[in-house]
């Protein structure tokens, strides 16, 4: 894979071990970044949600066909049109990729930087997708297939000893639960990890985000190494109202963020979260 090349609109680039950031539009267009930390940024971006063809929790490509990425600092970046036009239209997408219909994939590397793959057959008939992963069919009768993107924005192939793929309930953005309630989480290198021996046996989630879900009214979060802990009860937190890739917006129009480290954090400030036009899960 070659990274293509990109014009940066920010101002700098932070190097760093994590992938979980990710943004939120208002309801009058503006967007607000939120970086790896949870902390949230007004960078002067603007969007309408109509203008947006399609869109993941790292990334959007706007009715131009413009590609635009949010790194792992929260800088944006809009990637020249000129020398890289996005796809019209796409099969699927995820946090940090996205796949043509022709099952071509392209992913997003933790500081915004974009790499298309090769054409793979395999990736046009998802049975389950992620945020950072992807379950397809298998060939000729044979199992189900993992699929995971890096942080590093590479697309490999994972294959998890004593995990049927073909019973896979519910995904979120790093994390999948089986009919029988163990959970796996997908680490931002791409290790998947078996919490069945840490963590009681997980319900049909009351709510779900990319790096969290609610189970019997618990908040638990997933941070990027994998590692899950429990934050308490959601009640503490408020009604969920929306819910993103690190971070879910309550009714009563609070902004929740989880840091790459797992760390629940009310970051609304003075902003008014009360009009969410587009979340990113």
């Amino acid at each position: 894979m070659k990274p293509i090349s990109y014009f940066l609109l920010s101002l700098a680039l932070t190097a760093g071990v994590a992938q979980a950031q990710s943004y939120v539009v208002k309801g009058n267009g503006v967007v607000l970044n939120i970086d790896q930390r949870g902390d949230v940024y007004d960078r002067g971006q603007f969007i309408l949600p109509f203008q947006m063809r399609y869109s993941g929790g790292q990334f959007y490509v706007n009715k131009d066909r413009q590609l635009v990425t949010v790194d792992e600092s929260g800088f944006y970046y809009r990637h020249d049109v000129h020398s890289m036009e996005a796809p019209k239209e796409v099969q699927y997408s995820g946090f940090n990729f996205f796949v043509e219909k022709s099952g071509e994939p392209w992913m997003i590397d933790r500081q915004g930087a974009v790499y298309k793959g090769e054409k793979n057959k395999a990736l046009k008939k998802p049975i389950k997708k992620g945020g950072n992963f992807v379950i397809v069919e298998g060939e000729r009768r044979q199992p189900p297939r993992l699929f995971v993107v890096t942080d590093r924005g590479n697309l490999i192939e994972s294959l998890v000893e004593g995990l049927d793929l073909a019973t896979i309930n519910e995904v979120g953005g790093n994390w999948m639960v089986t009919a029988d309630g163990v959970l796996y989480t997908i680490s931002r290198d791409g290790f998947v990890f078996s919490k069945r021996d840490l963590i009681r046996r997980i319900l049909a989630p009351e709510a779900r985000g990319g790096n969290f879900l609610v189970s019997g009214g618990r908040l638990m979060v997933v941070a990027d190494d994998g590692v899950v802990s429990e934050r308490g009860l959601i009640d503490s937190y408020g009604k969920i109202a929306k819910t993103g890739y690190n971070y879910f917006v309550t009714q009563d129009g609070k902004l929740i963020t989880i840091s790459a480290t797992g760390d629940v954090q009310d970051r609304t400030g003075s902003h008014d979260f009360k009009n969410v036009a587009l979340s990113t899960f």
